[in-house]
């Protein structure tokens, strides 16, 4: 689909998202802008919750994670994480925004990775080539999370192709194994906080 525009930005947007507020595309693009910058993404929230979905992404000993996640919006985490423009070490494909220029520096996504971590394959390449990717905290749009194609955690054979394409990630990025410079190594290296249901 990238090769198929013209745009000097390319922005992947799942059809499961829910734009609420306008302006939102204008913030992420302020940060694709800067030369230092990378992939942007939003927050997403769980729709007509105030529970977060995705507000960047670590990588930990588990390996990448949704930063947040199931955790209540109303409330600012982390000294106010979850509010403002941050530094991450990837944003999810969900919702990301990045200059062509940069998209095809690194060879944009890989194809290889056909339905999990090609996000975050492309935010692991954008890092190791010195740019900063930034998730815009401020923002927040819905999510309809895996609306279309359904959880991966509820299909063994999903659960098994998803394995699968996390060593694929792992072999093009073994240093990034629970390496995450935006991460204190001093916090959680695990998903430890139980889901909170809606």
């Amino acid at each position: 689909g990238a090769q198929r525009t013209s745009g000097e930005y390319i922005l992947f947007l799942n059809d499961d998202i829910e734009a609420t507020k306008d302006g939102w595309l204008r913030e992420m693009l302020s940060q694709a802008q800067l030369n230092h910058v990378g992939a942007v993404g939003a927050k997403l929230i769980y729709p007509d919750t105030d529970l977060i979905q995705h507000a960047g992404i670590t990588s930990v000993r588990l390996g990448p994670v949704h930063k947040l996640q199931r955790m209540h919006d109303k409330r600012a985490h982390y000294y106010g994480f979850n509010r403002g423009i941050h530094n991450l070490i990837g944003v999810t494909g969900a919702c990301l925004l990045v200059a062509r220029s940069k998209y095809e520096e690194v060879g944009g996504l890989p194809e290889v990775l056909h339905v999990a971590f090609n996000d975050v394959d492309l935010c692991f390449s954008i890092h190791e080539a010195g740019y900063y990717n930034v998730c815009c905290n401020h923002i927040s749009l819905y999510h309809h999370e895996s609306l279309s194609r359904g959880l991966d955690t509820q299909d063994p054979k999903k659960m098994e192709r998803l394995a699968a394409e996390y060593d694929v990630l792992m072999r093009r990025h073994p240093r990034m194994y629970n390496y995450d410079p935006f991460y204190s190594q001093y916090l959680t290296d695990d998903e430890t906080i139980p889901p909170i249901i809606p």
